[in-house]
């Protein structure tokens, strides 16, 4: 069957082609391993005792991303966080000077989680729970390092375009007694 101009029934056939292939071709998730890094607006929440007079001054985080998804509605997902340096002033009164007037602690975490994602045409919404071995230093009062593992979870989205996906997200992360809420806007790029 030739196509032409004049042979209107070809192409309402291409277009009814077309029209009926787009639909499975939008809903298709790029699947594979993937690579990412974002940035984080960190809100943390760490029990400094009765010397603290003000709120937390957090700095901002970082993340580092990898991650297999084997199918569209499923990945696993691997993550390094730098939560940056909070500091809270203190009301104390020194003998000696200097005398310090702030706590800073500083706190890392690599987590591995399982992602459930429903995909829609561009964009996927997802929930994440996970397991994190995080560290934290204190100084300069009480130079301290504690660590251990706890539980995360965590939602968000991406709007895919091709390989790449831009990220919104938030993650919650347990530190014992403490916690941090990280807000995250990044980027993953899929290997197919």
């Amino acid at each position: 069957m030739e196509c032409s101009l004049p042979n209107g029934a070809c192409w309402r056939s291409l277009l009814v082609f077309a029209s009926l292939s787009a639909p499975g071709a939008a809903f298709a998730a790029d699947n594979g391993f993937y690579l990412g890094l974002a940035t984080s607006d960190v809100d943390s929440d760490y029990d400094f005792g009765r010397a603290a007079v003000g709120g937390p001054d957090d700095d901002r985080g970082f993340k580092g991303i990898v991650g297999f998804r084997p199918l569209d509605a499923f990945a696993i997902e691997a993550n390094y966080v730098d939560f940056g340096e909070t500091t809270v002033p203190f009301g104390i009164f020194c003998i000696t000077t200097p005398c310090p007037n702030e706590e800073s602690i500083d706190s890392r975490a690599i987590s591995v989680s399982a992602i459930g994602m429903y995909a829609l045409p561009l964009v996927d919404l997802y929930a994440r729970v996970g397991y994190a071995s995080w560290e934290s230093e204190l100084a300069p009062f009480v130079r301290e390092q504690r660590d251990g593992s706890d539980p995360t979870y965590g939602a968000g989205a991406q709007v895919r375009v091709g390989s790449f996906a831009l990220r919104f997200e938030y993650e919650r992360f347990e530190f014992g007694d403490d916690s941090v809420d990280l807000t995250s806007i990044g980027f993953t790029y899929t290997f197919l």
